[in-house]
């Protein structure tokens, strides 16, 4: 089997107990939005330095099953050691297919609803647990590429 050569990352000269991410984001695992995804967090906290988690759905996978829930949760904790972060953004995007899954076809309202309701539950949620974090905001994209603030 042949190797494929890939570029070298960019790579901090720092220490990684020296890094400040500032951020972590909860997005979907939906490839059509991770470009879309990265840009806006990086534009948002003005710097490639944040920390990401991906879950199906994002803020519905974690609402909706406990073990994920968990495992989100469990990272934050250790990105809040680590990175010493102090905002959480949560990434949604219309026509998602968790969404389609869990709730049937929606409307594109209705979706935008469940999206809004869904990153309001989890920011409640977290909020209680992680005083310390001084943002918690919600996006969502749509299917134009457009994102929009939803908490």
């Amino acid at each position: 089997m042949s190797q494929t050569q890939l570029p070298q990352p960019q790579l901090s000269q720092q220490p990684h107990h020296h890094i400040h991410a500032k951020a972590m984001y909860l997005s979907c695992i939906d490839y059509r939005f991770v470009d879309a995804t990265v840009n806006l967090v990086e534009q948002l906290e003005q710097c490639q330095c944040t920390d990401s988690f991906c879950l199906a759905g994002a803020t519905l996978g974690n609402n909706k099953f406990p073990p994920w829930r968990q495992t989100f949760h469990e990272n934050l904790a250790l990105a809040i050691k680590f990175h010493d972060i102090i905002n959480v953004i949560f990434v949604e995007h219309m026509d998602c297919g968790a969404y389609k899954h869990i709730y049937g076809i929606q409307t594109p309202e209705n979706e935008r609803r469940l999206h809004i309701s869904n990153v309001a539950l989890a920011a409640n949620y977290y909020k209680k647990q992680y005083p310390q974090i001084q943002n918690w905001s919600g996006y969502l994209f749509h299917v134009d590429g457009s994102a929009e603030k939803i908490y």
